[in-house]
């Protein structure tokens, strides 16, 4: 996994010069101002139209508070060849402008911008879809069938669910919008290495 991290306190950001900048500015500063959905989705909302403009996509964005005063914002790249650390810190320097422009969040930051890594997250149906067959781990966000946590192999996804077969042989189908998150599930041979 390739991180670069970069600790935003009061940054004058020189990202419209870049050539970056997304030209919908009328579409952010309406959803900035949007208080009905949650951050992460006003972070992706910000974030994408831009990081796909520099080629890239957005896998996730996380955030998670630290205190009153603190929070730590983690975008998820991905691209084609891979990621390298040149990319995560050209990402950085453009998510980290609008981040100070826009201001989503009032208290001062940590952002890491990464690859997804071998435990990569999936948000997104075609994600799902590029991994049909392998071991994932899925969260809900409330109980089905007495349970929140499912691990097994991906049968099949579509646009509104993805069906796993856990331990037991059961398939079970779950909704994308029932998951509070879904990984990819990396398995180990007896002496600690992947298995390809």
């Amino acid at each position: 996994m390739t991180v670069f991290t970069i600790d935003c306190r009061l940054m004058l950001p020189d990202w419209p010069r870049q050539g970056f900048f997304c030209e919908s500015t009328s579409h952010l500063l309406n959803f900035a101002m949007n208080a009905k959905i949650s951050l992460k989705e006003t972070l992706l909302q910000l974030l994408t139209p831009s990081i796909e403009v520099m080629g890239y996509e957005l896998v996730d964005v996380e955030y998670h508070p630290q205190g009153q005063r603190r929070s730590l914002i983690r975008i998820y790249i991905d691209h084609e060849g891979g990621i390298t650390l040149d990319d995560c810190q050209k990402v950085s320097h453009q998510a980290s402008g609008l981040l100070d422009v826009f201001s989503p969040v009032s208290e001062s930051y940590t952002l890491e911008v990464s690859s997804p890594g071998l435990d990569r997250p999936l948000t997104k149906p075609a994600h799902f879809r590029r991994v049909v067959g392998e071991k994932i781990r899925a969260r809900l966000k409330l109980p089905f069938e007495g349970r929140r946590n499912f691990s097994g192999y991906l049968v099949d996804a579509d646009d509104e669910k993805f069906s796993i077969r856990i331990s037991d042989g059961q398939v079970v189908d779950l909704r994308y919008d029932a998951t509070e998150s879904v990984r990819v599930a990396q398995q180990m041979d007896p002496y600690g290495r992947l298995n390809q």
